[in-house]
């Protein structure tokens, strides 16, 4: 007689026990009758086994047309072994990490010193350039007020004054030229000297 009230962990337990004891194959068939026996209903076993190979717990291969399982003790040993390796490789990588993380904090920090020091810097640099520009704007207005600058600057209006149409000159003779060179082609002539930024319509000497 089946009992009833026998939770998930409590069959795949069972299940394990007669696949480990038996210490063979074992096809699905066989193991409904014999989890009928130990209280699994067999309607329920195949679901049980197959959590059991989803969790590594049972090895499953396929001969022909049928499905066997089986589970020895002396892979469940060497099962264990193995995951106590891979836990010990993880638990080393996260050590590693740890240490890792330690150090660029560290780092982290020793930096953030420098940046301090770098920011004060910075706002010692923008005060000391408003500072500059401030007194680069008082030196202008002297400037305005003094006689020499005037007539510094006057000087120099003059010599720009005499630059600009010594060039404007220059292009009026170099268009003269290229309308001899290209006859009829004046037009051309005044396109070519637009796209280099001249326009000859509304150049003229300055008085």
């Amino acid at each position: 007689m089946v009992k009833k009230g026998v939770s998930a962990e409590e069959k795949r337990t069972r299940m394990l026990e007669i696949l480990r004891e038996s210490q063979t194959c074992w096809l699905l068939k066989d193991l409904e009758k014999a989890g009928a026996k130990k209280g699994v209903i067999s309607q329920s076993v195949k679901d049980v086994i197959q959590s059991l190979v989803d969790d590594d717990l049972v090895n499953t291969d396929k001969v022909g047309q049928s499905n066997w399982f089986w589970a020895f003790p002396s892979e469940a040993g060497q099962k264990s072994r193995k995951r106590l390796e891979m836990l010990e490789t993880e638990l080393d990588a996260v050590k590693k990490r740890r240490v890792d993380l330690e150090s660029k904090k560290q780092t982290a920090e020793g930096q953030r010193t420098d940046s301090d020091d770098r920011s004060a810097k910075m706002a010692t640099l923008a005060k000391l350039e408003a500072e500059q520009k401030a007194l680069k704007a008082e030196f202008e207005q002297f400037k305005e007020n003094d006689p020499q600058y005037f007539q510094n600057l006057k000087e120099y209006v003059g010599v720009a004054h005499e630059s600009a149409n010594r060039w404007t000159d220059n292009i009026f003779q170099l268009q003269k030229w290229c309308n001899d060179k290209f006859q009829g082609e004046s037009e051309k002539v005044k396109q070519g000297f637009k796209s280099l930024g001249v326009d000859l319509d509304t150049l003229d000497y300055i008085d």
